[in-house]
């Protein structure tokens, strides 16, 4: 006992005296941080997080909407504030600079808690651990999302705090950089309460979240400021917003919160840029659809005509024939309308194995992206034919049939391309074409204006969604 009382006291006596040597010859304040790292709590008050050596690896990210970055991950090893924390450098030197101030700060206040927490419990011990998911957006938006992860093992103060944070970007043609708040809403006082009470209602009624909602909930959604929700991630169909975890939850049950909201729940607070268009449900709407395509003869012609009678439409293209024709396919795309998956060869997908499906599938969505900067919004299966082990594959792409089929791939016949429209077609219609027949824009022209003379207006299938939905909020609301 006596000798292992006697060997701690000298293990004191020459760290103390080393502390001195170090001190003295190194004549700075840098040196004393360096050795700091390695002594025991009193030397720890004082701990510089960018001053820590790490270690940092990369990895290149391409084709993200068009954006070339680099995935770097930087770890530090302790036994008292290891960290590793994974962030993205981009070609913007604003979302860089804007990205690493708030890593740098993130690092610090770590290591000064768990330096301060040591102070009180020299066994104390903490971890850190941030990542970054990149949220690809429409039209060049795209947002980077920090998700940090902070716990600190204490007998006396324990702590643990999960949260989340978003930088958003912009590229396109006109500019290229961190993309503000005041872009995507108008800020005003209206607008606030709304945005306040959209939020809450959907926190309220996310099963993820409902049964873990703070006492004081209602009170911390009317104090929340613009400043409070510029948070978010914007898709172009969704704003998706973030929260620490214990901002309307209780602390550690529910996690860090993300909550999406549909751009057209909000649409009336948006900027003019990214306003849409309300659908009336009391109008008529047809969606036109085209198959096959795209084909470098007929589809520019079928572009022609929808410009003529202002009509978006949707697209279901070949990946085989988006290898053929990429530029056009993102003429589609850039002409207003929107496209979706219609496999990579055109098979019977029930009748093929697993992975087969999974290659039609995902091998398109990866040719429409490239060649176009978005991807697929919905698929329509070959033929219509669809059962479970397909839809497994699909990824969450709604899948898209018809009610009017012309039978323009049968007939090749422009009257009659009119005459079965004119039987068919009926208020909410999904209306199937294909764009790789002569014969289909040949009749074309007469179609739309047969439309249009009933009174048709014409939209996307995924605007079709949303009305149909609507329809169905509205008759529920009807019905109560």
């Amino acid at each position: 006992m006596y000798r292992s009382q006697r060997k701690k006291s000298k293990g004191k006596l020459f760290g103390l005296l080393a502390l001195i040597l170090i001190l003295v010859a190194g004549g700075g304040y840098g040196t004393y941080y360096a050795y700091a790292n390695e002594m025991g709590p009193f030397a720890e008050k004082n701990v510089d997080a960018s001053q820590l050596e790490t270690e940092t690896t990369t990895e290149t990210m391409e084709d993200l909407d068009g954006l070339t970055v680099e995935k770097k991950t930087e770890t530090f090893k302790s036994d008292r504030y290891p960290f590793k924390v994974t962030y993205i450098e981009t070609p913007f030197d604003d979302v860089n600079k804007t990205t690493q101030q708030f890593i740098n700060e993130q690092k610090q206040a770590y290591v000064d808690r768990v330096v301060e927490t040591r102070l009180q419990d020299k066994e104390a011990k903490g971890q850190f651990a941030m990542d970054v998911e990149v949220v690809q957006g429409t039209d060049g938006h795209v947002a980077f999302v920090f998700l940090e992860d902070t716990k600190i093992e204490s007998t006396k103060t324990p702590y643990e705090l999960q949260q989340l944070k978003a930088f958003r970007a912009l590229q396109n043609d006109e500019y290229a950089g961190l993309f503000p708040m005041e872009s995507l809403f108008v800020q005003n006082d209206e607008h606030l309460v709304t945005l306040q009470e959209t939020v809450a209602n959907a926190l309220q009624n996310d099963e993820m979240y409902q049964d873990h909602l703070r006492d004081d909930f209602d009170e911390k959604m009317k104090a929340m400021t613009w400043k409070d929700f510029d948070n978010f991630a914007f898709t172009g169909d969704n704003i998706i917003f973030y929260f620490d975890e214990d901002h309307f939850t209780k602390s550690n049950e529910a996690g860090a919160n993300a909550v999406s909201i549909r751009l057209r729940d909000l649409n009336e607070m948006l900027t003019e840029d990214y306003q849409s268009t309300q659908l009336d449900p009391s109008k008529k709407y047809v969606a036109m659809t085209f198959d096959d395509g795209p084909d470098k003869k007929v589809t520019p012609m079928v572009l022609d005509i929808l410009d003529k009678y202002k009509a978006p439409a949707t697209f279901y293209m070949l990946g085989n024939r988006v290898e053929m024709a990429p530029d056009l396919a993102k003429e589609v795309l850039e002409r207003g309308h929107e496209l979706g998956n219609h496999s990579y060869s055109h098979p019977l997908l029930p009748n093929l194995a697993t992975d087969k499906v999974k290659y039609e599938v995902q091998h398109t969505n990866e040719l429409i992206q490239q060649a176009t900067g978005e991807g697929p919004k919905t698929f329509r299966p070959p033929y219509g034919g669809v059962n479970d082990k397909v839809r497994a594959q699909l990824g969450g792409l709604p899948v898209i049939l018809w009610e009017v089929d012309t039978l323009d791939w049968q007939h090749r016949n422009p009257d009659k391309l009119l005459a079965i429209t004119k039987a068919q077609v009926h208020d909410r219609a999904v209306i199937l074409m294909h764009d790789i027949h002569q014969p289909t824009a040949d009749g074309l022209d007469a179609v739309m204006k047969y439309l249009q003379d009933e009174g048709y207006e014409f939209i996307t299938v995924t605007q079709m969604l949303e009305l149909k939905e609507l329809d169905e909020q509205l008759k529920a609301e009807k019905a109560a």
